[in-house]
């Protein structure tokens, strides 16, 4: 019977572990890196061209809305950007050369 009990312990005592640590790990992928907030964010979204405020992780956008929606995304580690009503947009990136030109250039 005590053999039966300190299983149902550990069992217990692993499975809380478990869940702490999965819900951790959860927490950090729902974190972002950087918030911009309080802006005027175009979007390239025909249904949504503007919001305010903007999360970002490794890179990747995690959510775009206003103020109070991209708040939830901040973690203590969450660099936050005050744009002051500044105009932040996708950056366009365009690098190519036009052959004859670019040879011509280089005289």
């Amino acid at each position: 019977m005590q053999d039966l009990l300190r299983r149902v312990w550990c069992f217990i005592f692993l499975f809380a572990l478990f869940s702490t640590v999965t819900a951790a790990e959860e927490s950090n992928r729902r974190t972002a890196e950087l918030l911009l907030l309080n802006g005027h964010i175009y979007t390239s979204n025909p249904a949504r061209p503007w919001a305010q405020a903007l999360a970002i992780r490794a890179g990747r956008i995690l959510a775009v809305g206003d103020d109070a929606e991209v708040l939830k995304f901040k973690g203590p580690g969450t660099r936050v950007l005050d744009l002051g009503g500044r105009t932040a947009m996708p950056g366009i990136i365009d690098s190519h050369i036009h052959f004859l030109d670019g040879s011509l250039s280089l005289d």
